[in-house]
Order: C-alpha cells, then structure tokens, then sequence
C-alpha cells in the first residue's frame, strides 16, 4: 500500500510545484503590469510658478500621478531629466513641464539659443526640393539673388553652415501664396545680413554635409558672368584698355 501511495504523493508534490509557480507567474506580471502603467502616467509639474529664463534645480519640479487622461505630448517622468535646464518660458504651479518651454543653457536644439546667438526666420523661395528634406538639425548655407532687370542679377552666399531649429511650410504660416519659413541660428552679424536679405531679395538655401563646416567666402556673382565667364565690369575694363593706350 505504502508503496502504492509514494508515486502518488510525488506526482502531487510536482503538480503542487508547478501550480504555485504559475500562481505567481501570473501574480507577479499583473502587480509589474500595474506598476509599469503606474510609472507610465508619471508627469514632471512645476512645484511653483517658475519666470521664463529660469534654471531648473530639483526642488522647483516634482513627479505626480497623471489621472486626468493621456499626459500632455513631450512631458517628463522624472525631475532629473529636467534639472538643469532653462525655460524659455514661464510654467505655472502644477502646470506640466514640457520639452517645448525648456532648453539647454548651451544648447542651441529644440526652442533653445545658445548665449551670444540669434534665432531668425526667412522665407525660402525657389529651393522647394531642399526645404521639403529639411529637418531641425541639418545645415545650410543662405543665398541671396537680387533681381535688377530680367536679365541683370545677382547671387551671393550671405551666410554658410547654419544650423536649421524649425521648418514651417506654406500651410502653417497662414497664407496659400507665403514660401516656407525656415528658422535658424546665427550669430548677430549674420542676423543682420539675413534680415536685409530677407527683405530685398530672395532668398535660397542649398544643404551642406553635416560634417562639412568649412566656408567658402564665396564672392557675388552675376547672370552676365554665368553666361560669358567675365563679370561685367571686367568686360568695360578690358575694352577700355586698348583704348587708353591709344
């Protein structure tokens, strides 16, 4: 009998091994599904309102649970991803910190501008192939023709190796006729020949190798010297020449 009963209570012993297992499998994924979901709707607020050009520091943030449906797009779950960094504008007490409001001190991505550095939009005309690959981060340089006559006009490189923070089509800027609007960053010099070039000419850009950060210095030139290799007034020059020896 006793013999009988030992295949038996082993049998039991292993069934009773697997079911406790499986017991806890399941137990242990829902209480890590639950906690997963939990640290999912964690969303770093403000602590208290915070001044646009403020740095972040720990103590100015905090992480709460988001109960009020899906967390805000770009939102943090934890205040170190944020400490450190500085608004760009002012966040309310409670209100959520989102990527959009904060930047890098040093850092020129995203809504940030580096100290010493300008931010400046431009409208691009007649490089639509090149705005249409556009992505924040690439580099351009920013041509500027000036059209004179039909046929007397001039192209010169205002600016090299930019770097792009946004790219705005027709559609957002509010005009079916508008170009694109690229936004760069530049230096305040290069703000100002922008500017002037914005608003006087048209404007191209043409897409740089971003590892390429060598500048030409490319001097203007004109339709006249694509079309005969000689600028104009190198042509007046030449023809005058012969005439003074005389």
């Amino acid at each position: 009998m006793k013999k009988q009963l030992g295949p038996l209570v082993l049998i039991a012993l292993v069934v009773a091994v697997i079911s406790t297992g499986v017991f806890y499998f399941l137990v242990s994924g829902r209480v890590e599904g639950k906690a997963q979901a939990s640290a999912a709707k964690k969303v770093v607020v403000a602590a208290r309102a915070i001044p646009a050009g403020s740095k972040l520091e720990v103590g100015d943030l905090k992480a709460i649970d988001w109960t009020d449906g899906e967390p805000p797009a770009e939102t943090y779950r934890d205040a170190g991803q944020v400490s450190g960094k500085v608004t760009t504008t002012a966040v309310d007490a409670g209100e959520p910190v989102v990527a959009a409001k904060i930047a890098s001190p040093g850092g020129g991505g995203g809504a940030g501008v580096p100290s010493g550095m300008r931010a400046i939009s431009v409208q691009v005309g007649d490089s639509s192939g090149i705005v249409a690959i556009l992505k924040p981060g690439f580099r351009v340089d920013v041509q500027a023709v000036l059209v004179r006559e039909q046929t007397e006009m001039d192209v010169r490189t205002v600016a090299e190796d930019l770097e792009v923070l946004r790219v705005t089509p027709p559609a957002e800027t509010g005009s079916k006729n508008s170009n694109p609007v690229v936004t760069l960053l530049v230096t305040p010099a290069e703000a100002n020949a922008l500017a002037l070039a914005d608003t006087g000419t048209r404007v191209r850009v043409t897409l740089r190798n971003p590892l390429d950060h060598d500048k030409s210095a490319l001097p203007a030139q004109s339709l006249h010297s694509v079309m005969t290799g000689v600028e104009p007034w190198k042509a007046r020059a030449a023809a005058a020449a012969p005439a003074a020896k005389k």
